[in-house]
């Protein structure tokens, strides 16, 4: 079997306690999840928690949102997920459509099932047979105990027409990035700037990373109060994972190098020097911050953002190269390092 990727064991999780009408088919629906996502490694499952490639349909408004996607045969419409619980349940509601029609007379078996829907959903005549080989390993996978404390991942989002590379970034995504509720993890200290002014009534939808360039706190602190030109973040995290809060969420903190992009998004550096990656206690802190900021305003997995995505600039530097990222990276290189290292880090 090869290795299924976290977002697909997530999937996993969330598909073990599910009830759905026709419990026979779980099997044979996740592996069919599995041959279109390719073991939940490709581009639209990771950004958009579509393990199955559906494209937009109105009918999915309940489940997520469009999302403007160059896949391998053009750009058209596809589903963003708000989380896996609603791929799922979007999946199911997916095959009341009219080409679908009739579907659920073929619900006896998994076979019947997937030679069904299968001869619509791909034009590759031995679709049906490729899902059926998986059905052993998705058996598998699905009856298998969860590990001691497993917790699965959803996944952040709402209306998003288009992502800042133009193309696929791996992913996790929105309302709240896990299925129990985070809360927000300690502020060490609080040291208020006059950097700062009103988000004149915007909403919070952004979340942009950044790192400092120097391992220097202090220097950091020192500069978002009194340096020049007048910038600042709403968070730092130290290299020791200690949380420092200069902006209140609910003002516009200066550190995007865009005042749109202010209005509407937290700012979180993170202590750094050129070529630091990030360490094991940033991470931590960081990555409960990022979960707890997406519940607390529904901020969606695409809209978590590396700085150089906003302004051209070399941040989040290295922060994430150990996922594919860099300072010399594009923006969508960094945004996919980025959610790679969010799916990656736990969660507790």
């Amino acid at each position: 079997m090869p290795n299924p990727s976290t977002q697909l064991m997530n999937l996993v999780s969330v598909y073990r306690g599910a009830n759905i009408e026709f419990p026979n088919l779980k099997a044979v629906s996740f592996a069919q999840w599995i041959e279109e996502s390719g073991w939940g490694s490709s581009d639209l499952c990771q950004r958009y928690n579509n393990f199955a490639g559906i494209k937009w349909r109105d009918e999915m408004k309940p489940y997520g949102s469009r999302v403007l996607y160059n896949a391998h045969d053009g750009r058209a419409y596809y589903c963003n997920f708000k989380d896996q619980q609603n791929f799922i349940n979007g999946y199911w509601a997916f095959l009341e459509r009219r080409p679908y029609d009739g579907w659920r007379n073929h619900t006896a078996s998994p076979q019947d099932f997937i030679e069904f829907i299968g001869s619509t959903w791909s034009e590759d005549r031995k679709y049906a047979e490729k899902v059926l080989d998986l059905i052993g390993s998705a058996d598998a996978l699905i009856a298998a105990p969860p590990p001691a404390g497993e917790m699965a991942i959803s996944s952040p989002g709402s209306e998003h027409v288009c992502d800042a590379s133009g193309g696929g970034i791996e992913a996790l995504t929105p309302e709240a990035a896990t299925t129990s509720a985070v809360t927000k993890p300690t502020v060490d200290r609080i040291e208020a700037t006059t950097h700062k002014s009103s988000r004149n009534g915007a909403t919070i939808d952004h979340i942009v990373i950044h790192y400092t360039t120097s391992r220097n706190i202090e220097g950091t602190i020192s500069w978002f109060k009194n340096g020049l030109p007048r910038t600042s973040a709403h968070y730092i995290v130290g290299r020791d994972g200690a949380l420092v809060q200069m902006v209140d969420d609910s003002d516009r903190a200066w550190h995007a190098g865009s005042s749109s992009m202010n209005a509407h998004s937290i700012g979180i550096e993170h202590v750094a020097a050129d070529g630091d990656p990030i360490t094991d206690d940033q991470a931590r802190t960081s990555s409960r911050l990022i979960r707890w900021l997406m519940q607390e305003y529904g901020v969606q997995l695409d809209n978590l953002i590396p700085h150089c995505c906003v302004h051209t600039t070399s941040c989040c530097g290295d922060l994430f190269k150990a996922f594919g990222g860099g300072a010399n990276k594009s923006c969508g290189d960094q945004q996919t390092a980025l959610h790679k290292w969010f799916a990656a880090v736990p969660t507790a």
